[in-house]
């Protein structure tokens, strides 16, 4: 079923089950990719898919574990984030023409840049699949640890590290009106 080709993209060829209802397939993942839009992984991405023919659909699921540096977005600071990325997909199959062409998938019309498939072919991007997982398991907002500190905003010390000698921060100055009323309560 896998198939590796020379530019280090692997496929699986899925037109044996999809040409078979009722049948599925389990194959482990173990790959090492090093580079996920612009961000290094420091760990192979291990895991299992599954798939499985309903004879007019192919299922794809599973999961991996994986691990990828990311950037703190609180203190600049490179740190490692463990990944774990599910997945599952739906693909409708096209039955065979009359004049004898293979099965292929519907293509949607809607999203045309959705390419997990190699055009022509029942091959799946293996690959394409696994970055597109881990793109959507990864934090919005990624965090070297849940209290992290930051940057003083004044002389730019990662306050992770130690304390800086700058002055606390100063009353926004929108905000004076309501400091001087709340100073007037206090002092009644």
């Amino acid at each position: 079923m896998r198939r590796p080709e020379r530019n280090g993209t692997v496929k699986l060829d899925l037109s044996d089950i999809a040409r078979n209802p009722g049948s599925y397939a389990e194959e482990p993942i173990d790959l090492t990719l090093r580079h996920v839009e612009g961000m290094t992984l420091t760990a192979p991405v291990r895991g299992k898919i599954i798939v499985s023919s309903t004879g007019r659909v192919l299922l794809l699921e599973g999961a991996v574990d994986t691990e990828i540096e990311l950037v703190c977005a609180r203190c600049g600071g490179v740190y490692r984030q463990p990944v774990h990325a599910e997945f599952q997909e739906d693909f409708v199959v096209q039955p065979p023409a009359p004049g004898g062409q293979a099965l292929a998938l519907e293509t949607d019309e809607d999203e045309p840049d959705v390419q997990l498939f190699f055009p022509g072919t029942l091959d799946l991007n293996l690959d394409e699949l696994l970055r597109q997982s881990i793109l959507l398991a990864l934090p919005v907002k990624p965090l070297c640890q849940d209290d992290c500190q930051g940057l003083c905003p004044h002389c730019g010390q990662n306050l992770n590290e130690r304390a800086c000698a700058c002055p606390p921060a100063g009353v926004n100055p929108r905000m004076a009106a309501l400091r001087q009323l709340l100073e007037k309560r206090r002092e009644r």
